[in-house]
C-alpha cells in the first residue's frame, strides 16, 4: 500500500516545510525519509498492510504519531498531522551508591531511534542523543510524548535501560533521575569430556546490549560491565543438531566477578528417539524441572540421537515435541 497527507503546525494549519517520516508497522520501523516541501506534502510507497504508525519527526520540535489501517494495495490519503510545541525531558545522571552525578553518560531516546536487535548485540541509528555534564545534568529534546525509553550508555558502567518515562504533549518531563551501579562481570569455562571446548557460545538472558560471547582456546568466556541483577547463563552449540544444555544462574553483585562453568560436573543424558523403530530428526527434547519449566535441551540429528550435557543432580522429566505437532 501507500499513504500520502500533509504535516502542519498546530492551531494556525502553516505547514511544516521540513521533516522526516516513515510508517511503522507490525513493529518494524524502516529508516526515515526526510521531506522537503513548501506545503508540507509527503507521499510514502511499499507500506506493508495492517494496523500502521505514521510516525514524523520535525527537528527541534519532536515526534508525532497518527494511527490507522492500511489494505493490500490500498492508499491512504489526506492523513493531516499537526505538530505542537517542542517536547523534552530533563533529568540527571547519579552514581546509585552515593548519589555523585556522573558525567558524559550517553543518553539514547527509543523514540528517536531505529532499534535493530542481532543475534549477539542491539545496535540504534544512533539519532537525537545527548551526553550528561559535569554535574550529571541533560536535556533531550525533540523527542515524542508518551512512555518513552531511555538508554544510558557509559564505558565505566557499560549500557543501562530506564522505562516508563511520562512525556506530556507539547511540555517537559523534568526531575528524571537515573542511577547506575557499579558494573559486576562473568566469566567461566566450558568443558567437554574433561578438555576446553573452544568457539563454545554462551548465551545470557535480560542484557540490554549483547546476549552471547564465544569462549578462547582455553575454553574461558568473560562478559564484563554487566550491570547488577539475576541472568540466566547457558552454553549453546550446534553439532549434529542444535543443543542447548541446561542453563544456570548467575548472580551479578557490583564491583564482583561471578564464575559460572559447564562441563566440569554433572551428568550427561542421551538417547534415541524413533518412530516404529525408525530414527526421527529434528525432535525437540526438553529438560523438565516442572511443568512448563525447561532447563535445557536438545534437537535429535538425522539419527535421532539427543545429548543434554552438564545436568545437575535432581529429578526432571524428559518432553518430546514435533515442530508444528506439538
Amino acid at each position: 500500500g501507500s499513504v500520502s497527507g500533509r504535516v502542519v503546525k498546530k492551531g494556525t494549519n502553516e505547514p511544516v516545510k521540513s521533516f522526516r517520516a516513515a510508517v511503522f508497522v507490525r513493529n518494524y520501523l524502516p529508516e526515515m525519509q526526510p521531506f522537503i516541501d513548501p506545503a508540507g506534502r509527503f507521499s510514502i510507497e511499499r507500506v506493508i498492510p495492517g494496523a500502521a504508525r505514521l510516525r514524523v519527526q520535525v527537528e527541534g520540535v519532536g515526534v508525532f504519531e497518527k494511527t490507522f489501517e492500511v489494505g493490500d494495495g490500498e492508499h491512504v490519503k489526506d492523513i493531516l498531522v499537526e505538530v505542537g510545541e517542542p517536547t523534552s525531558i530533563r533529568g540527571m545522571v547519579v552514581r546509585k551508591a552515593d548519589g555523585q552525578p556522573v558525567e558524559g553518560a550517553k543518553i539514547i531516546p527509543l523514540s528517536l531511534n531505529r532499534v535493530e536487535h542481532w543475534m549477539d548485540h542491539i545496535s540504534f541509528s544512533d539519532e537525537g542523543h545527548t551526553y550528561s555534564d559535569a554535574a550529571g545534568h541533560f536535556t533531550l529534546t525533540g523527542i515524542a510524548s508518551g512512555i518513552e525509553t531511555l538508554y544510558v550508555e557509559h564505558p565505566g558502567y557499560g549500557l543501562v535501560e530506564q522505562s516508563g518515562i511520562s512525556v506530556p504533549e507539547e511540555g517537559m518531563a523534568e526531575g528524571v533521575v537515573i542511577e547506575l551501579e557499579q558494573p559486576g562481570a562473568l566469566e567461566g569455562h566450558v568443558f567437554e569430556e574433561g578438555k576446553p571446548v573452544e568457539g563454545a557460545k554462551i548465551v545470557v538472558s535480560g542484557l540490554p546490549n549483547r546476549t552471547s560471547e564465544r569462549t578462547d582456546q582455553k575454553g574461558h568466556y568473560q562478559f564484563a560491565l554487566l550491570p547488577p541483577g539475576r541472568y540466566s547463563v547457558v552454553w549453546e552449540k550446534s553439532e549434529t543438531g542444535y543443543q542447548l544444555n541446561p542453563s544456570q544462574k548467575a548472580e551479578i553483585r557490583p564491583g564482583e566477578v561471578a564464575v559460572v562453568d559447564f562441563g566440569k560436573d554433572g551428568a550427561t543424558l542421551f538417547g534415541v528417539v524413533s518412530r516404529f523403530g525408525v530414527p526421527v530428526e529434528g525432535i525437540e527434547v526438553s529438560l523438565m524441572t516442572a511443568p512448563y519449566v525447561s532447563c535445557g535441551g536438545s534437537r535429535t540429528n538425522n539419527l535421532g540421537v539427543y545429548r543434554i550435557a552438564a545436568i545437575a543432580s535432581g529429578a526432571y522429566q524428559l518432553s518430546l515435541a514435533e515442530k508444528g505437532k506439538g
